[in-house]
């Protein structure tokens, strides 16, 4: 029987486009790589950084405001943020209340938001899920928040474009895991990236001194971006499969410099 992927902290958000489903691939080849610093440019919902094991020195960095502002008080005010929450119930009306005011203290506006991302349809934080079997408590929320504060022991949270968050952290003992926005139209949550910025990030992370890995959707012009790496295939369910469309997969790419 395979261990858990998850042997202590779960992520505490849900992220469209996230990782969850590629883990048991994802994380052999990060953990395999000896690293004292790891850094996520794209952290998203951190499930790769929840699952692998701790490293010296770990970073995460998003561009969103809203989801570094919950890392950060997840990491630094956890026992506020979760007394703003525990009395938070699930409720259309609340959802929609918490959209018009996020909030006006860090700490408020991280428990409102982290509310909306747990209530929401597949974390769009935008529309309120209707759930009839299946669903999870606010109590296992809560204890989620708590034990990824303890993950976040090492980690420093960025809020920087990618470009200058490599530029600052990448060093010879580090390993970067990169999993920008796909050019595909799976994940609609956000704009998808240019086939420009495919090449950028691909003209850009073959320069690094530490060891890198990136994640993307698989087409022929993102594997000819990154034509002489290794690109191992994978097939994963697809986000929003439904009755309609049954074990529907999607395509992806793990890029791995050429050793």
């Amino acid at each position: 029987m395979e261990a858990p992927i998850y042997s202590h902290a779960k992520p505490i958000v849900k992220r469209p486009g996230g990782k969850s489903r590629m883990l048991p691939t994802l994380i052999p080849l990060i953990d395999a790589h000896a690293h004292r610093v790891y850094i996520e440019p794209f952290c998203g919902g951190a499930a790769v950084l929840a699952a692998k094991k701790q490293t010296e020195h770990e970073v995460l960095n998003d561009l969103d405001g809203d989801l570094v502002n919950l890392y950060r008080q997840v990491k630094y005010h956890a026992d506020e943020l979760v007394r703003e929450m525990q009395w938070m119930v699930e409720a259309r009306k609340d959802f929609m209340d918490f959209k018009t005011q996020p909030g006006l203290t860090e700490i408020q506006r991280a428990a409102r938001w982290c509310y909306r991302n747990f209530y929401s349809f597949a974390g769009d934080n935008s529309s309120f899920g209707v759930k009839r079997l299946g669903f999870s408590t606010r109590s296992y929320l809560l204890a989620k928040v708590a034990g990824f504060h303890t993950r976040l022991d090492r980690v420093t949270i960025e809020n920087l474009t990618w470009q200058r968050c490599i530029e600052l952290y990448d060093c010879p003992e580090a390993l970067i895991f990169c999993d920008p926005p796909y050019t595909a139209g799976e994940v609609r949550a956000y704009a998808p990236w240019q086939q420009s910025d495919v090449q950028e990030i691909a003209n850009a992370i073959k320069k690094v001194r530490g060891y890198w890995i990136v994640t993307l959707n698989d087409s022929p012009a993102n594997r000819e971006a990154f034509a002489g790496c290794r690109i191992q295939a994978v097939s994963t369910a697809a986000n929003m499969s439904n009755a309609r469309s049954p074990g529907r997969r999607f395509g992806e790419i793990i890029v791995r410099p050429r050793l």
